[in-house]
């Protein structure tokens, strides 16, 4: 139960940052409000759906678009991720996403420090 509220808490983490990068190349196109302690919950729960989302959606979307992302050697994976954070950054849940290629280039980095993050973290089978 401890792994799963500090993989929520990294993707709300990753959510931020990326949020501060992408705001350096396309400015207010893709925007997180932490001002305080309700911004900060209502972006968790946005964080949460977004994990929901990517699991139950993206997972079907992916297997759907297998073919495709066989051929195109996985460049289809970014796309479904993009356009599930373009949906859930249209929510209003904590963070705000005005147009696609924000969403793209959020994802790339959310993936990123996700991955990063989540690679620091052990597993609990793993310490035995």
């Amino acid at each position: 139960m401890g792994s799963l509220l500090l993989r929520w808490i990294i993707l709300a983490v990753a959510l931020i940052a990326s949020a501060f990068v992408v705001d350096i190349f396309l400015p207010d196109q893709f925007v997180v409000e932490f001002r305080g302690l309700d911004n900060a919950l209502t972006l968790m729960i946005g964080a949460a759906v977004l994990a929901f989302v990517n699991a139950v959606i993206g997972g079907f979307l992916k297997l759907i678009l297998l073919p495709l992302n066989c051929l195109t050697l996985g460049l289809a994976s970014l796309f479904v991720n993009a356009g599930l954070l373009y949906w859930v950054g249209g929510m209003g849940l904590g963070f705000k996403v005005e147009t696609f290629w924000a969403a793209f280039a959020g994802s790339i980095i959310v993936s990123a420090v996700n991955g990063m993050m989540a690679g620091l973290l052990v597993d609990e089978d793993e310490e035995d």
